[in-house]
């Protein structure tokens, strides 16, 4: 039994020394065939972005603290897949998202309606709260068109309040 063992003992030894690494390394194999294709990108993972500029006039509130524009700029895109956040401009030329404890205007809305009645929506809506009264003085509001993704990107680092933070990030996308 005992020469049994030493015999596999002794096998087992000299396979392990043989497996050593002798001499210098060979020339590479021939390249392979390309592998099939990836899958494709996310959608809506581009740098598509607007901004749009309105003017809310004193006389748009007529005594009310609801005014709404209509708004080419929200189309079914938007509306279905997309966002659009606003910012008004204060007396000292900042820009706040809305809301905001700066301004009177708390509130933003927007949608997209069948304005014709053919069962297609094609008319974009955008709206202003000012719960408190309306401005005093004409205003001038930003509203943002983006991609659903860079408003997550924007939201989950903190940055949808700071106007100028959106305008980089989705500048440095283009």
């Amino acid at each position: 039994m005992k020469k049994v063992a030493f015999l596999f003992m002794s096998v087992a030894v000299l396979a392990l020394a043989s497996c050593s690494k002798e001499g210098p390394e060979g020339p590479a194999g021939s390249t392979g065939p390309a592998g099939p294709a990836g899958p494709a990108g996310a959608a809506g993972d581009d740098a598509s972005f607007t901004v749009n500029q309105v003017t809310i006039a004193v006389a748009d509130w007529a005594g009310g603290t609801y005014v709404e524009f209509p708004a080419d700029f929200i189309n079914a895109d938007i509306y279905e897949e997309g966002m659009a956040i606003a910012y008004i401009q204060d007396e000292f030329g900042y820009w706040n998202g809305i809301p905001s404890q700066w301004h009177v205007i708390t509130g933003f809305g927007y949608t997209f309606l069948d304005s014709d009645g053919d069962g297609v929506s094609d008319t974009g809506i955008i709206g202003f709260d000012a719960v408190n009264g309306a401005p005093a003085a004409d205003v001038t509001a930003r509203v943002v068109t983006m991609t659903s993704r860079d408003y997550q990107v924007l939201s989950s680092n903190g940055s949808l309040n700071n106007y100028n933070a959106v305008m980089s990030y989705l500048q440095e996308k283009k």
